[in-house]
């Protein structure tokens, strides 16, 4: 579940992010980074199955952006 801090920074900076995530993962797809606001979960499970990370590693690095 995605806390609201994270909510705030996802609906607020998610093109800046997106395009962080690109450079920094290549392999991600603009598929991959579709987000809509109140699916978080569905955009960290296309993350976490692309990136082979957990949803707690992928919002530290989101956070660290």
């Amino acid at each position: 579940m995605v806390n609201i801090d994270l909510h705030y920074i996802l609906s607020s900076y998610w093109n800046e992010l997106k395009s962080q995530l690109k450079a920094k993962h290549p392999c991600l797809t603009d598929e991959d980074l579709c987000y809509i606001r109140g699916k978080e979960d569905q955009l960290f499970e296309r993350l976490e199955s692309r990136l082979g990370k957990s949803t707690k590693e992928i919002m530290e690095e989101l956070r660290k952006f």
